[in-house]
């Protein structure tokens, strides 16, 4: 590339996405003769099995250090493909793909972790004045339109491309425990806004009878009075 020397010749399997009329008459235009593999040969096609097998290598890897769904393997991969290009050392040579190709050396500074916890700021929407300012979310890789990141929305389940991410790569990933329709199922534990309290009724002998087959505003209320006395007798003798 770095001295124009024009494109021969291509191989490739029988793939729709090469063996189509659109593909074809490019190469016609441009003078590339288009040769093809033996079906069910990829002996003949080495180079590219190659290369495709590293990248699932590197993506199985990847999806399962941080416990990811399979039904991220497209992020893997392609977040695989993007590091590749600008880490792995070409053989012969002492330039990475994307040396060879800009002509200047890559950035790599802005690389996390990929499956990583993370969070994104809601720079998009209308906040109230006490709503949470960010999302939690799942670092999927690096946007290859723009400068951003990658990011599953865990609260939206969508997958959103931002600058304004705050990236944890040493925090543990998040459980990606799936329901029958792949989505992230809710918590089963709501958490209280208040302070916890944990009472052992074992320590004030006698336990209180409380009839919850029937709950009622009364029996609640008789409930939450017969613990305070409890409590407070408990204090008062300890």
């Amino acid at each position: 590339m770095t001295s124009h020397l024009p494109l021969v010749r291509i191989r490739t399997d029988h793939g729709s996405e090469f063996e189509n009329s659109q593909f074809l008459k490019f190469c016609e235009e441009m003078g590339i003769k288009h040769e093809f593999s033996a079906p069910i040969t990829p002996q003949q096609n080495g180079v590219v099995e190659r290369k495709n097998r590293i990248l699932v290598e590197m993506a199985r890897v990847m999806l399962n250090s941080k416990n990811l769904a399979k039904h991220f393997w497209a992020e893997a991969v392609s977040t695989a493909c993007y590091i590749s290009n600008r880490v792995f050392l070409r053989s012969g040579t002492k330039q990475t793909p994307y040396e060879i190709w800009k002509g200047k050396k890559p950035n790599v500074s802005y690389f996390r972790v990929f499956g990583s916890t993370c969070y994104v700021l809601r720079d998009r929407e209308h906040l109230a004045k006490f709503d949470s300012k960010c999302d939690k979310g799942i670092f999927l890789g690096y946007s290859t339109s723009s400068r951003a990141y990658r990011v599953y929305n865990c609260r939206t389940r969508t997958i959103i491309k931002s600058i304004n991410v705050n990236i944890d790569d040493f925090a543990g990933s998040i459980e990606m425990a799936l329901d029958e329709d792949g989505l992230f199922p809710p918590p089963l534990v709501q958490e209280s806004p208040g302070l916890d309290l944990v009472v052992d009724l074992s320590t004030f002998g006698n336990s209180v009878p409380v009839d919850l087959s029937t709950p009622s505003t009364s029996s609640s209320i008789s409930f939450v009075q017969n613990i305070a006395e409890l409590l407070t007798s408990h204090l008062r003798f300890s």
